[in-house]
């Protein structure tokens, strides 16, 4: 926190990675609470961290990246937040928007089947990873996500079962084009030396 202050730098700049950030906290304050370790400084600290994160997503949700899963990521972050720490400012109202954003967008940005429709395996897992943080945070919080949620998110894990099923997953869509760009670095690295 005092390395990465509010606002500045690469840090600050995608909401995405600042919900990504804010969902690995909460998982590892969660995980140590109990131990004793942390102190009432270092609480005040992480709440007004936490604070601007969430703040600073929910005033900038992603409108139009392809299929949009960073939507997902900026929601699930605000989501998780508000349900681990309600004494952000504004947190019931930025926990219900978020709720109903990641409600609407694990319909939209996936098929009946559970494909996510972005076309490409690892989206699919990263997308997954996001709903069932926010789907588990709902569920201790007492703040469940309706079923068809929950049958849309069994579906996305049944049809990741089934494209892993023989083996590793194909590449396809994005991926494709990342393994064929890394292929070619790996084969014409910029410099020999």
């Amino acid at each position: 926190m005092a390395q990465n202050p509010f606002g500045f730098g690469m840090n600050w700049r995608s909401p995405l990675e600042l919900a990504i950030r804010i969902i690995n906290w909460t998982w590892a304050i969660d995980l140590i609470a109990d131990a004793g370790v942390l102190s009432h400084q270092f609480d005040d600290r992480l709440l007004q961290s936490v604070s601007l994160h969430v703040w600073d997503i929910a005033r900038k949700y992603s409108r139009g990246s392809s299929a949009n899963n960073h939507r997902i990521g900026e929601a699930s972050g605000v989501f998780v937040a508000t349900s681990y720490f309600p004494d952000v400012p504004d947190a019931a109202r930025l926990r219900e928007q978020s709720f109903q954003i990641l409600a609407e967008e694990i319909v939209a940005q996936t098929y009946p089947s559970g494909a996510t429709r972005e076309q490409a395996f690892g989206y699919h897992l990263f997308v997954l990873q996001l709903l069932l943080a926010a789907g588990i945070a709902g569920r201790r919080s007492g703040k469940d996500f309706p079923p068809g949620f929950w049958l849309r998110l069994e579906r996305m894990f049944t049809y990741a079962g089934a494209i892993v099923a023989g083996g590793p997953p194909p590449f396809y869509g994005d991926a494709g084009r990342w393994l064929r760009a890394r292929t070619l670095a790996i084969r014409w690295p910029i410099s020999r030396a």
